[in-house]
């Protein structure tokens, strides 16, 4: 069926039966937003959809309708608009938009009628559910779905299979959220508010800054004939292998580890005094990081008490650079 304007659709959508509780067959989602992650999770929506899986794929709705609507050809999804042309608030609402644009859509949400049962739910990993306060004022239940994933371009179905997804909210809210992640392959994880924001700061170590470590890799050799991360990608892999199988601080190997101070001291010489890396900010990560590999080796005996401090004062910020 091709998928029909949201105006029309609107006014057939709201004669359609109220959520089902969490034990039905059939959970009606629509999605608002038409980013990356709405497509990702249109698409896996409507591939259990189709599959004969739990989860129904009723509508897209975005501030951009033309998006909308190419999200729903692609997905089958029989109902697409703006935000505004939801009409009625019933079945799953998964809002899919940034953080900072997501109080606005709420209070969008906030002035339209509600079916009972309805839930919305956000997907955004840093905020708790404060910026669904004009949902809640109504009676409007509310919950948070966070995938533990990054989302590329064109990112499908299988990107959440194997996945955690973070789930917040009240107990009616976090059991139809619970069913949602079991019908997309995650494990769902319950958690309250403050570790809500605890392991998206962690999702950022393990993921955003990750990835900033290979850049300044790649900036520590300028002038490689390969790229740098070509030529590390088999340390890598191993590290990471070593950090799921021994845990990160059996994990860590390396010149701090062992307390080799002048290892270490050839190596600032060499990010302070080399003419083709002079960049500070080379010099700042290595130190930083350099502390917390002592405290880690310090931890599990590796570092004496009298190492750890000649390794802290070698790693210490130099005077005058603070700030």
């Amino acid at each position: 069926m091709p998928a029909t304007r949201s105006s029309k659709a609107a006014q057939t959508d709201s004669r359609r039966p109220l959520l089902p509780a969490p034990t039905a067959n059939i959970i009606p989602c629509r999605i608002a937003g038409s980013g990356k992650l709405a497509r990702a999770l249109a698409r896996a929506i409507s591939e259990n959809e189709h599959n004969g899986g739990g989860l129904r794929l009723s509508g897209i709705f975005a501030r951009n309708e033309t998006a909308a609507a190419a999200i729903a050809r692609n997905t089958g999804a029989p109902k697409y608009g703006q935000i505004t042309d939801i009409r009625q608030l019933e079945g799953l609402l998964l809002i899919c938009v940034s953080d900072d644009a997501l109080p606005a859509v709420a209070r969008q949400l906030a002035g339209m009628p509600a079916a009972g049962g309805a839930l919305v739910a956000h997907l955004s990993g840093a905020l708790d559910l404060s910026p669904l306060a004009s949902l809640q004022q109504r009676g409007i239940a509310t919950g948070s779905f966070h995938p533990l994933q990054s989302f590329p371009e064109g990112a499908g179905p299988e990107t959440f299979r194997g996945i955690y997804a973070s789930l917040l909210g009240p107990p009616e809210a976090t059991a139809q959220l619970h069913r949602l992640a079991a019908e997309l392959g995650c494990t769902p994880l319950v958690v309250s508010a403050q570790q809500k924001k605890q392991l998206h700061i962690a999702a950022v170590f393990a993921s955003n800054y990750m990835v900033a470590l290979a850049h300044l890799a790649g900036r520590s050799v300028p002038g490689l004939a390969l790229p740098v991360t070509e030529v590390l990608r088999p340390l890598m892999e191993t590290t990471l292998q070593n950090i799921f199988a021994k845990g990160t601080t059996a994990a860590l190997t390396g010149p701090v580890s062992r307390g080799d101070t002048g290892t270490v001291q050839t190596h600032l010489r060499t990010l302070t005094a080399d003419p083709f890396l002079q960049d500070d900010t080379l010099p700042a990560a290595y130190r930083l990081l350099g502390r917390v590999a002592a405290s880690q080796a310090l931890s599990d005996g590796r570092l004496s008490p009298e190492t750890y401090r000649e390794l802290l004062t070698l790693l210490s910020e130099p005077h005058g650079s603070a700030g």
